[in-house]
């Protein structure tokens, strides 16, 4: 493990951005552990509880430039939304039961690309609300990576490479409607109208939940009994 390096200081910041913007303090936080050898880019260990970023991947982000800490935040907010989406579950489920043909369904591959898929989506919105904007280069992020670590296009239990960057840019329109739906819910809230702005708040809630988006609803139905 590589610890106190500025590589590793400067991804442990963006981290403790992302559980701080989840705010989702029901479940113990995932430790975070930085690695030399490259092998899988970033993982999430359900058996340690810990979360990985190997030096490889940070290198990959880092050639991103100034928009560096946005490409850690969606590799890292990836991992974190397969956590807190208890994306785990199923997998340990599957395990369990592989002898039966119910566990080699729940198994499958459709549902690991949903997964990866609900863990793009969601990862991008938990980096937007950590701060770090709306990162739009996805697609060439998965590119860099796949390049950096020699992988072929075709993965077992994953789809292709041109697969995933294609979903990749699909996943980027539905999460900028999401942002803009954020977003008009607190222009509205500025403007001081606050049922409007709870119902785009009670929108975004459906696809993601945190404790800032359940604090504002909140909020808002608070302003509205005082006005």
């Amino acid at each position: 493990p590589i610890g106190e390096s500025e590589k590793y200081k400067i991804a442990r910041d963006v981290y403790n951005k992302l559980v701080e913007a989840r705010g989702d303090y029901r479940y113990p936080e995932p430790k975070f552990t930085m690695l030399r050898t490259p092998t899988e880019g970033a993982t999430m260990n359900y058996d340690s509880l810990e979360i990985t970023l190997e030096e490889k991947a940070y290198d990959v982000c880092a050639s991103f430039g100034d928009q560096r800490n946005a490409a850690l935040a969606i590799i890292l907010g990836h991992e974190l939304m397969h956590y807190y989406e208890k994306h785990g579950w199923r997998r340990s489920f599957a395990k369990s039961y592989q002898q039966l043909d119910i566990g080699m369904k729940l198994g499958g591959v459709v549902d690991d690309v949903i997964h990866e898929t609900q863990a793009d989506y969601l990862g991008g919105f938990l980096a937007y609300s950590a701060g770090f904007g709306l990162f739009d280069q996805c697609p060439e992020l998965i590119s860099r990576m796949y390049k950096a670590y020699n992988l072929p296009d075709t993965l077992s239990k994953y789809a292709t490479r041109q697969e995933r960057e294609a979903m990749s840019t699909l996943t980027i329109r539905k999460l900028e409607l999401l942002v803009d739906a954020f977003e008009v819910a607190n222009l509205m809230t500025a403007c001081g109208n606050f049922e409007e702005a709870r119902t785009y708040y009670q929108y975004v809630l459906r696809d993601y939940q945190s404790r800032e988006i359940f604090n504002n609803v909140g909020v808002t139905i608070l302003l509205q009994v005082l006005k």
